[in-house]
């Protein structure tokens, strides 16, 4: 069981880097396990959402953002890397935002992990001209504002 997880994970971690320049494989190797990583957490708290908090329409929503990342995959495989990092980025800008504003409110904290996501941005894109870069990093923050600003707790 150990060596299967194991080797499952160095399958992930490899996905097609051998399709790219050197200099490139180090970045896609970590969107390799945050895309994956991205689905295995984002289904965990679909799964939260339903069975502990009872939330139905959480749950759902959630997971229709789980549903995206499997795209970065599909991206990748087509050798198109700017989509395939795009496919990470918007879905976890996405579902945070919908988190805090529509379900969990300002309060949880949740907005916070924006502020992690310019320099996970800035390291997924590093290759790639600086217009991808400063764009998501600037709709993280609008988005960390709007969110810090929404005080209101919406029904379940």
């Amino acid at each position: 069981m150990e060596i299967k997880l194991i080797s499952l994970i160095q399958d992930i971690y490899n996905f097609k880097v051998e399709n790219f320049p050197e200099k490139r494989r180090h970045a896609i190797r970590l969107a390799n396990l945050l895309a994956a990583l991205s689905i295995v957490i984002t289904t965990a708290y679909s799964l939260f959402y339903l069975i502990v908090l009872q939330s139905v329409k959480a749950a759902l929503v959630n997971e229709c953002f789980a549903l995206i990342y499997p795209l970065y995959f599909y991206f990748l495989s087509k050798h198109k890397l700017v989509p395939a990092m795009l496919s990470i980025a918007f879905p976890f800008l996405g579902n945070l935002f919908y988190i805090v504003v529509f379900y969990a409110s300002s309060k949880s904290g949740f907005q916070f992990y924006y502020l992690l996501a310019g320099t996970t941005i800035y390291y997924l894109f590093r290759t790639e001209p600086a217009i991808y870069k400063v764009s998501l990093t600037i709709i993280a923050f609008f988005l960390f504002v709007l969110c810090s600003r929404s005080d209101q707790r919406p029904e379940r």
